[in-house]
C-alpha cells in the first residue's frame, strides 16, 4: 500500500484525530522539558574586590566575592557555597573532594542566604580575604548550590585569576627538607 493510496482512503474524522494526536504527543513532550529538564540557570563567578567608601579615604576588605546571576528560566533559590578540589587519584576514582563553604553572616555588604533570586537578579557574598582561607588548598572551582541541589560552578577563568592572585599575595612558605616529620 503506497503513501497516496492510504491518505486517499483516510476519512476526515481520521486525518483530524491524527493531527490532534500529533499536537497532543507535542504539548506533553514541551511540559516535560519545561517543568522538569529546563531549570533556571546561575552564572558565578569570584573575584577579590574592596568596598570603597563615599570620600575614598577609607576602604573596606578585601573580600572574596562570589557573584551568582539567575540567568532564568524562572526562580530560583541559592542555598550554599560550594569549594570542588580535583585530584588525579580523585578522578581516577572517579571521586572528588566537595567541602561546604560557612559564609559571613556578620558582613552587612554580603547577601544572606538562602536568597530567593527572580530572572536577572543577583547575590554577592564576600568572605574573607586572609592567608588562612580555603583557597590555599588550590580549589578547582567555587559553586553555589540551588534549591533543587545542583551546584552551578564557577567558570575557570575567573577561578584561575583568583587563585594566582592570592599566591601572589600570600606566597607559600618553602618547605625545609632538612628537618623531617616523618620520623
Amino acid at each position: 500500500m503506497t503513501v497516496s493510496r492510504f491518505f486517499s482512503n483516510l476519512k476526515t474524522s481520521d486525518l483530524i484525530s491524527f493531527l490532534a494526536l500529533i499536537i497532543a504527543s507535542i504539548s506533553i513532550f514541551w511540559n516535560i522539558y519545561r517543568d522538569i529538564l529546563l531549570k533556571a540557570k546561575l552564572k558565578v563567578s569570584v573575584r577579590i574586590d574592596k568596598i570603597l567608601q563615599q570620600d575614598r579615604s577609607r576602604s573596606l576588605g578585601p573580600f572574596l566575592s562570589i557573584y551568582a546571576t539567575n540567568h532564568g528560566p524562572g526562580e530560583i533559590i541559592c542555598v550554599s557555597i560550594w569549594m570542588l578540589k580535583r585530584t588525579v587519584l580523585g578522578w581516577l576514582r572517579r571521586k572528588n573532594i566537595l567541602d561546604f563553604i560557612k559564609t559571613d553572616t556578620k558582613n552587612q555588604f554580603s547577601s544572606k542566604l538562602p536568597m530567593k533570586l527572580s530572572i536577572g537578579e543577583n547575590i554577592h557574598v564576600l568572605l574573607p580575604y586572609k592567608r588562612d582561607i580555603f583557597l590555599a588548598e588550590r580549589p578547582t572551582a567555587i559553586g553555589v548550590m540551588d534549591s533543587f541541589g545542583r551546584i552551578h560552578w564557577t567558570d575557570k577563568k575567573s577561578m584561575r585569576k583568583v587563585i594566582k592572585q592570592y599566591f601572589k599575595d600570600f606566597p607559600e612558605k618553602k618547605i625545609n627538607k632538612s628537618k623531617s616529620n616523618w620520623l
